[in-house]
């Protein structure tokens, strides 16, 4: 081996005597495929990617695969770049070969013909070459809409005869069509499309001799489809027909691996349209989609995703969700993969906002809507209302519904709006939205914070949404007691609530930030305070720090957006232990479709750990930087991080509160605290402490208690600006 292919994987061809010992080796390509013996000599195929070779058996690797003839003594007489090719076959006079399409990119089979892929499903390529100098004769690329393998080729006479499997809905082979009944057989028990069914058949194709194709009219002379390489050059092509990758087509005929390109032979009768039949297909990562193909799924071997489908009318050039559902694709990547008892791994079917989905959902869970019977009367101050007052609104009407007030319909109208008379927007999603809505509000803030979902779609209001029609239902039931009803209103209110913690968190930056706006925004953290307040559940200390913050006589400082973002971190709405979507009852399923209904899943984790068990399965177990480690229903996840505040490297930033003000100097005076991480600082000091750290301070000198005295005007005094020490480790929300 020469010394530059040392180490390398290198193709070779050797030689051998009866007896079984080497006679001679010569060095090819990367790997030969396939050899075949005519008339004394030696014609070989095989894969290259690499520059190599001298004078005729020269390979530049241009093309992935080569064709070479070799003598008797096995000496190359020349060599031929080629796409990749597996199988080969010949004549007298002709050498057949035939890979697919998977690694081919472009191959220049001569100077006029250039054969390249379809879509990124493999097709069947097959080429045939001059015995005497290897030249190109024709060559075409076979397929459908799926996956296309040969696994053997033979002669039968004069016609080259393949044998292999395909996924595609049908294949044809001139005017002959192959339908794929592995495919019927599956539409006929699921719903499935043809293009997304999957299922693989095998084949025989038979090529016989070669003729003019039907749509060409060639000169007086030769067959030029056997003298030089196949083409249009010096064909005429008729009237209405294409000529394409060596095949007619009748005008507006589809391409048979790409049917969403069709013949237009007024407009071009050699090559396929730039653009595609948008009308009845999607054209996604290189490949027609017909219209309700479903996504593929995201965990191997889960069904296809049962929200996400091509909808040309919605999205062209994608799959869109499919109406009435919403979908989590950082769950649907995390999923458990498709498994029955035994299976290994761990199970994760519950959300990082603590959603429970049931298996092979692909992050995909039914968002119902609801049709309100109830008219909530509007007068001309309606219009003016804050996006506050209107959450209180709808508040206010879930924690009176009852079963016969239509509590439940009118707090669907002051949230969402009513959808059958309401001017809508689309806003950054898919779906249309009530226009000044609390609903809308709230996709558009949870995009500042990152927790919007892959459609557009505010976590907060999907929760607050599928709550609304989960109280709806147990009220209508009674099959729930009067303290699991406080519970769900309770969650109900907390997610219509988390988007005004947004709203004031992102108010707080603004002022920070200072400039011509703070006005604007030192009143849009007022009005989202007063709802905030007025549905306080955490610590009064806290709330008071708030209440000084929020203050529009409070002067902008640099600490605004940490303050606000560490104390309402900590203080969350109050919410019940419940989980809230579609269970399973065990994980031997798979699900062609959602078959569990969403509801409340009593004791979620508890749940999940159940089923996790039976499987063999260990619960999956969040990163340390998870926001939701505990997956409860809500968390510091629901109100996600504002990205304004991100590094010019994306990462998110601890915020420190600042030091206090220094004392009047004093000999004895201790040095300045030093700044202090708020989002792990934890005194465990109650008030209480804080008064007898103050008495001891008395009874050991003056000078302390001037400074203890300091710091308790800070904790005491709402008119007080926000002065934070070590005091500040304390989270009342914790202690026992």
């Amino acid at each position: 081996m020469p010394a530059e292919r040392q180490g390398e994987i290198t193709g070779f061809l050797s030689k051998y005597n009866k007896l079984g010992e080497i006679q001679a080796t010569t060095l090819i390509g990367e790997s030969v495929m396939n050899l075949k013996e005519v008339g004394g000599s030696i014609y070989a195929i095989g894969h290259n990617s690499i520059a190599g070779g001298e004078g005729p058996c020269a390979l530049t690797g241009e093309y992935g695969g080569f064709l070479a003839k070799f003598d008797a003594g096995g000496v190359c007489q020349w060599a031929k770049d080629t796409a990749q090719l597996n199988y080969i076959e010949a004549d007298a006079s002709f050498i057949y070969a035939v890979g697919d399409t998977k690694e081919l990119e472009s191959f220049d089979l001569s100077a006029d013909v250039t054969l390249q892929p379809n879509g990124d499903e493999d097709d069947l390529l097959i080429v045939k070459f001059k015995l005497s100098d290897g030249a190109g004769v024709w060559g075409v690329t076979r397929g459908g809409t799926g996956d296309e393998r040969v696994e053997g080729i033979a002669m039968n006479g004069a016609n080259l005869v393949l044998v292999g499997r395909t996924a595609s809905d049908q294949l044809d082979n001139g005017d002959l069509r192959l339908k794929n009944l592995q495919h019927h057989a599956a539409e006929a028990g699921k719903d499935t499309r043809p293009l997304n069914s999957g299922e693989k058949t095998m084949f025989v194709m038979e090529l016989g001799a070669d003729v003019v194709p039907s749509c060409l009219t060639v000169g007086s002379g030769a067959n030029e489809c056997t003298d030089a390489a196949d083409s249009s050059e010096g064909k005429t092509i008729a009237a209405g027909k294409c000529y394409i990758d060596g095949v007619c087509h009748a005008n507006d005929a589809p391409n048979p691996s790409q049917p969403c390109f069709k013949c237009e032979a007024g407009v071009d009768q050699t090559k396929w349209p730039a653009e595609f039949d948008s009308v009845n297909y999607c054209f996604i990562d290189g490949n027609c989609r017909s219209e309700g193909d479903r996504a593929p799924a995201f965990s191997k071997y889960n069904q296809a995703s049962v929200c996400e489908a091509c909808q040309p009318s919605v999205k062209a050039d994608g799959y869109s969700l499919v109406a009435g559902h919403f979908h989590d694709r950082d769950f649907a990547i995390a999923e458990t993969e498709r498994c029955s008892k035994g299976c290994k791994g761990e199970y994760n079917q519950i959300s990082a906002y603590g959603v429970v989905f049931e298996m092979q959902s692909n992050g995909c869970q039914v968002m119902p809507d609801m049709v309100p019977t109830v008219t909530v009367t509007v007068d001309a101050s309606a219009a003016t209302l804050s996006a506050g007052q209107k959450v209180a609104k709808a508040i206010k009407a879930v924690s009176e519904a009852t079963a016969t007030n239509e509590g439940v319909g009118r707090a669907w109208v002051h949230y969402h709006g009513d959808s059958s008379s309401c001017t809508k927007t689309a806003l950054g999603g898919q779906h249309e939205m009530c226009e000044n809505t609390p609903s809308a509000s709230a996709d558009a803030t949870a995009a500042a914070f990152e927790t919007v979902l892959y459609y557009g779609q505010a976590m907060a209001r999907v929760k607050v949404q599928q709550g609304l029609v989960i109280l709806k239902a147990e009220l209508s039931n009674g099959a729930l007691g009067a303290t699991e009803l406080a519970d769900l209103k309770q969650d109900i209110v907390a997610h219509m609530l988390v988007t005004t913690y947004q709203s004031a968190i992102h108010a707080a930056y603004q002022v920070g930030l200072g400039g011509a706006d703070v006005a604007e925004a030192q009143a849009t953290a007022a009005d989202a305070w007063r709802l905030i307040q007025d549905n306080w559940a955490g610590s009064q200390d806290d709330k008071a720090r708030l209440a000084s913050l929020f203050d529009v006589e409070t002067p902008p400082t640099g600490h605004h957006y940490c303050t606000a973002s560490v104390l309402l971190t900590r203080n969350l709405p109050a919410s019940s232990s419940n989980h809230y979507g579609s269970a399973d009852a065990d994980g031997a399923r798979s699900a062609g479709s959602l078959d569990m209904a969403f509801g409340v899943v009593a004791k979620g984790k508890d749940h999940v750990e159940a089923v996790a068990g039976g499987l063999g399965m260990e619960v999956h177990t969040p990163k340390d930087d998870d926001l939701n480690p505990g997956r409860t229903y809500l968390s510091a996840a629901d109100l996600g991080v504002l990205k304004a505040t991100y590094n010019a490297e994306g990462e998110k930033q601890a915020c420190t509160m600042p030091p206090p003000s220094p004392p009047p100097p004093s000999p004895s005076s201790p040095p300045p605290a030093e700044a202090i991480d708020l989002q792990e600082s934890n005194s465990g000091l109650t008030e209480g402490e804080v008064a007898g750290v103050a008495v001891g301070a008395a009874v050991g000198g003056i000078v302390l208690l001037g400074l203890v005295g300091l710091v308790l005007r800070s904790l005491l005094f709402k008119e007080a600006k926000p002065v934070f020490t070590c005091l500040e480790k304390a989270t009342p929300n914790e202690k026992k």
